[in-house]
């Protein structure tokens, strides 16, 4: 809603900026009506507008168990704990809506208003327009093919024949349309100052094309002139309806002896076009970083399906237990790799982490990733502040790539386009030295898969009514923001130490009967937020939901913990201990 609002306002301000500067006041009326309306409905449309342009960059040689539709989780059956909601959204979205019901009200209160008029009072055809002749004493005005004029003026002829010329020039050329349009418009989007002047531009405008009918048929501008002065009433408004006194201004008089020559009408209206095309440009045109793989990539194709490799990657992860939440297909999987189909081993990446020759970030690039707002910042694998870079050398680094993302994946919360990923040596040693591969490292391989991708579009995707709220499905898609607790400069605490916790757990926990009886150990793992809170909380190796919903129960009942810190400030602090239930 936001991108709408800023991507429309700034092409209506450009558009009626232009027709301020070079339009408005040349002779050229019917081009400039269509303008107008055509500047708000190309407004309108154009943030709906995308234009992608993909630029190839080459992929580096993808990290064993990491994709784009993928998030490293340790999450396997996840509850939300105490989440907190807000309401902000919920207020506007009240206020806009209730500002939108009540112009709504006023705009039918309007229209039935000049219904009721034609209902009540007396009428004539005149041509192809029905006068409706009112007591009260009013200046001519007209609302679609209604034109309304006061009946003693008009049953003793004392209306000139250059204001009937007028007022049916607006039947004629149906201008009540372009104001009923422009005031539909302004009752869903009242917020937006600019559609006031639309309106006012329009009227005048409409005043124009009728004077210029008017003088076309008496050719006489004096005259009429003089007639406008006389009929001239202060502030009398019609918001529906158009006006005879409506800007009856010294721009009005002007207008009737100006001309504009041809060459010049055409100029002007050429003008138009860089301006939509700079729009265009700007707003709608999206640079999409398209990745190519690798020259190595290519060659591990065929490698990858090879008898020799899958050989190789089964002893790489052999023994090791398998926790799969594909949330995009609702799927789950808990079983130790052996048990897996080669199917489902193709499917879930379960690939041998290749080795990498040593690439050294240059000092220029290094500096750049400085500018928090432009570059995210991962080093071995954990997000870190950019400024941390000032206290270290970039020479610490000895591999590193990045990823260029498309402007509609940016969020609030991760809104640069630019993610730099720096490895150190230890790092680099363990995972990415042109080494053979020996054996997963951990005794867990856990994924949690939230989009699923076909040809950069998404096939499939984790159903939002799991969460209560955005913070909480974020919260738990990736666990944005949280730091792992052994990456803070001081660890959380629970008041009366982890003991007092393990006894919370173990003396209220009630084994319902599903749970395995071979597991005594559970591992628990859960944020704690920079008040204390638990955001969410998971259980890793419960084998069954009953299971995770006892300890989830439990859970509720601790006290706040004393968060993390780092830096000196509290952290989000994701937390994982284990519980001897036995």
């Amino acid at each position: 809603m936001t991108d709408f609002i800023l991507k429309s306002a700034a092409s209506m301000a450009a558009l009626l900026l232009l027709y301020y500067a070079l339009l408005q006041n040349q002779k050229m009326h019917r081009f400039n009506r269509f303008y107008l309306l055509g500047a708000l409905v190309f407004s309108i449309a154009l943030p709906f507008i995308t234009i992608p342009i993909y630029v190839a960059v080459k992929a580096p040689v993808a990290i064993a168990n990491t994709a784009t539709a993928i998030q490293i989780s340790t999450t396997g059956t996840t509850t939300i704990l105490s989440p907190k909601i807000n309401y902000t959204p919920y207020v506007l979205w009240g206020i806009y809506s209730l500002v939108t019901l009540l112009l709504m009200f006023r705009f039918i209160y309007n229209l039935w208003q000049f219904k009721k008029q034609v209902v009540q009072n007396e009428r004539q055809q005149y041509k192809n327009a029905m006068l409706v002749l009112v007591n009260d004493a009013i200046v001519p005005h007209t609302f679609l093919n209604y034109i309304f004029i006061n009946k003693d003026e008009y049953q003793n002829r004392s209306i000139e024949p250059e204001l009937f010329a007028h007022e049916l020039a607006h039947v004629t050329q149906k201008h009540t349309l372009d104001i009923l349009f422009i005031e539909v418009l302004k009752t869903v989007l009242w917020f937006n100052p600019l559609l006031y002047l639309y309106k006012r531009a329009i009227q005048l405008n409409h005043e124009f094309l009728a004077d210029e009918n008017v003088l076309t048929q008496t050719n006489n501008v004096i005259t009429y002139q003089q007639l406008l002065l006389q009929r001239a009433t202060p502030h009398t408004s019609y918001a529906l309806a158009s006006s005879l006194n409506f800007g009856t201004t010294k721009k009005r008089f002007t207008m009737m002896t100006k001309t504009t020559q041809k060459n010049k009408a055409l100029l002007l209206k050429l003008a138009a076009l860089p301006v939509l095309a700079g729009l265009v440009y700007g707003l709608s045109i999206e640079t999409v970083a398209q990745q190519v793989p690798s020259d190595k990539a290519v060659a591990n194709v065929s490698l990858n399906d090879s008898a020799a490799y899958k050989k190789k990657r089964d002893a790489y992860y052999s023994n090791v237990k398998v926790v799969i939440d594909d949330q995009a297909n609702n799927v789950y999987i808990n079983k130790p790799y052996e048990q897996l189909t080669e199917g489902q081993k193709s499917r879930y990446y379960f690939t041998l982490p290749e080795a990498r020759e040593m690439k050294f970030i240059p000092e220029t690039e290094y500096k750049k990733l400085q500018n928090k707002k432009g570059y995210r910042v991962e080093v071995d694998g954990i997000q870190i502040d950019n400024t941390d870079l000032l206290k270290r050398s970039s020479k610490e680094f000895v591999y590193y790539f990045f990823l260029t993302r498309a402007k509609k994946s940016l969020t609030k919360e991760r809104p640069q386009i630019f993610e730099y990923f720096l490895y150190t040596a230890p790092y680099y040693n363990t995972h990415f030295k042109n080494q053979e591969p020996t054996h997963y490292p951990d005794s867990i391989f856990k994924v949690s898969i939230v989009k699923e991708y076909k040809n950069d579009k998404v096939v499939a995707a984790a159903k939002p009514k799991k969460f209560h709220n955005v913070k909480a499905a974020m919260d738990y898609l990736g666990g944005e923001g949280a730091i792992n607790y052994t990456n803070v400069d001081k660890m959380p605490q629970y008041p009366g130490g982890l003991e007092k916790f393990s006894t919370l757990v173990t003396s209220n926990f009630k084994a319902p009967q599903t749970a395995n009886p071979d597991i005594t150990t559970y591992y628990l793992n859960f944020v704690i937020e920079t008040d204390g809170e638990m955001s969410y909380a998971t259980v890793i190796n419960a084998e069954d939901e009953g299971t995770t919903r006892e300890i989830i129960r439990i859970l509720k009942m601790s006290e706040n913990w004393k968060p993390g810190e780092l830096n000196g400030k509290p952290a989000r602090t994701s937390y994982t201990l284990p519980i001897h239930l036995k």
